[in-house]
């Protein structure tokens, strides 16, 4: 299930990713090294995606990350402008707000796949849900709505790194915010009510 997960997030950004004339594992690592500068919205994405993938440092999670660094790459042109993400990607800036407007337009957005894959793995392999009887059904419940929660409520910006009520302290942030996301107050919160709920719902059909 990991494997194709992680087969989807690679997908997803090549997908996203310009049509290299060279090599494009060549270009990308230009771009990394920052031996060239990005030329447009899909650099910047491919850029963003390896950086994002690179600052996950808990491999239990990889899988959830590269699927959410894929989604929130795939959704930078549309959401982000050029100048946006050279302010962003700019060494030492001070200007919170593509970074704000990227968490809100595209990370965000992006959490319901990866919350709920998390969230379903989660509770499958937990011992206690592995006792009911209808453990798929629990857990998909909880997961389908642990994501929803996580996508709408946005657990938001208050819960990340570097955070000071509507901006944020540049030197602070995080380049992947989803282990600070699952461990906020907001999703945990959720977690209590859609585990009490889809056991009542789905295990006892109340």
């Amino acid at each position: 299930m990991k494997t194709v997960r992680s087969f989807i997030a690679l997908l997803l950004i090549l997908i996203s990713a310009p049509v290299w004339a060279a090599d494009n594992t060549t270009a990308v690592q230009k771009l990394l090294d920052r031996t060239e500068a990005p030329r447009n919205l899909n650099d910047y994405a491919n850029l963003y995606y390896h950086q994002c993938v690179k600052a996950n440092k808990n491999p239990r999670l990889t899988p959830y990350v590269e699927t959410q660094c894929a989604c929130t790459a795939s959704a930078i042109p549309a959401a982000m402008t050029m100048r946006d993400m050279e302010i962003f990607m700019r060494p030492g800036t001070r200007n919170s707000y593509p970074y704000v407007r990227l968490m809100s337009l595209a990370y965000i957005p992006c959490l319901k796949t990866s919350m709920h894959d998390y969230t379903l793995d989660t509770c499958l392999a937990d011992p206690k849900f592995q006792k009911l009887k209808k453990e798929q059904l629990v857990c998909e419940c909880i997961a389908d709505g642990v994501s929803e929660s996580a996508m709408q409520n946005a657990p938001s910006l208050s819960s990340l790194p570097g955070y000071q009520g509507q901006v944020f302290d540049m030197t602070k942030i995080t380049n992947e915010p989803f282990p600070y996301i699952i461990d906020s107050r907001p999703l945990g919160d959720a977690q209590v009510y859609y585990t009490s709920n889809c056991i009542q719902t789905k295990e006892f059909g109340r």
